[in-house]
């Protein structure tokens, strides 16, 4: 769902065409005149509304380190996918060596979809 914020922050997006006018969170919050420390925010935002954004003027993708921009040309949505792929292969590799520890334990997780959060409780159930 469009949100009053997200429509705020995709007008600034909009002139960052190409990732050579990447603009950062902070400098985001500075465009619109947000105060100090709403960066995570805006993060949010872009990550939860972006989808949403994709249009004629391109999809909005980020540069590790640099920001966020429109992709003009298609090595720069190639790079973005490329750059997903590489953290999805680093959680990927990290949720298996929490599993490994869990089973080697005898510790059974609960399964979770991607849209569910687990709920922390104090006791982990032990494999039978």
């Amino acid at each position: 769902m469009r949100t009053s914020q997200g429509d705020k922050i995709y007008q600034v997006l909009r002139t960052h065409l190409g990732r050579e006018n990447a603009i950062s969170a902070p400098a985001i919050c500075k465009a619109l005149r947000w105060p100090e420390g709403r960066e995570r925010e805006v993060r949010r935002v872009i990550r939860s509304e972006s989808p949403l954004w994709a249009d004629a003027n391109g999809i909005v993708c980020a540069a590790p380190g640099g920001g966020y921009f429109l992709a003009q040309t298609l090595e720069e949505i190639m790079a973005y996918e490329s750059w997903l792929l590489d953290g999805l292969n680093a959680y990927q590799e990290r949720l298996e060596i929490v599993r490994n520890y869990c089973r080697a334990r005898g510790i059974k997780l609960p399964s979770f979809t991607r849209t569910q959060k687990p709920a922390f409780r104090g006791d982990l159930e032990k494999a039978a």
